[in-house]
């Protein structure tokens, strides 16, 4: 079972990053076309809890589609992060028996990442070169592009109310406002009110529950 799911967790990871690179240049492209009065900002010292789909895998002879997990993620700095899986359903694994990704995480600290998988208890750590810079999943790829315009200059925002709990320095609001940004089939929620990028909303693929930022 430990090398059958093993596999298939590092094809899992392959795409994830693909996806990661491909929003990355976007992101960066986008900054890009903004001009050279734009500021990069990095998000806050802060804690994230989202819901967001988990990727499909093969087990054995049984197909598992995607499927919905929350996690949470405690950000600390772009090199001092961990994002870990707090709820996520039981699967069955046919002959293999059942596992969960309850307790998997990702964690970023300076150049080494650790990675732990709960479903087969399999853990690695590598050292990276620190040419690129590692974000939890790609609905973060925008977080270093300015608020007003993470989709491109031309791209103009609407307000909506959310459904998130967002306490900022200890100030919280249950129905945290956001800016809702729709471009190419791509539509993003972020953060409205600050002057860092937060993703609320990412498609039907990520959904903000709650956030703690300290800001100060």
């Amino acid at each position: 079972m430990k090398k059958m799911i093993t596999a298939n967790r590092k094809l899992a990871i392959a795409s994830a990053a693909a996806l990661i690179v491909i929003l990355c240049a976007l992101a960066v492209a986008v900054a890009g076309n903004l001009g050279q009065t734009v500021t990069l900002v990095d998000p806050p010292a802060m804690t994230l809890t989202y819901e967001v789909y988990g990727t499909g895998a093969t087990v054995g002879d049984r197909t598992i589609p995607r499927f919905k997990e929350i996690r949470t993620l405690e950000y600390r700095g772009k090199n001092d992060w961990r994002e870990t899986v707090i709820t996520s359903p039981e699967l069955d694994l046919g002959r293999y028996g059942t596992g969960t990704n309850v307790g998997s995480y990702y964690e970023v600290r300076g150049n080494t990442i650790t990675e732990y998988d709960a479903m087969d208890g399999y853990m690695e750590s590598h050292t990276r070169d620190g040419s690129s810079t590692e974000i939890p999943n790609g609905a973060f790829a925008f977080t270093s592009t300015p608020v007003e315009s993470p989709l491109g200059p031309d791209v103009t925002g609407t307000g909506v109310t959310t459904d998130a709990q967002v306490c900022i320095n200890g100030n919280c609001s249950d129905n945290a406002s956001g800016v809702k940004f729709s471009n190419n089939g791509i539509e993003v929620i972020v953060l409205s009110g600050v002057d860092y990028t937060i993703p609320m909303k990412y498609g039907d693929y990520f959904l903000l529950k709650s956030a703690v930022i300290n800001d100060q």
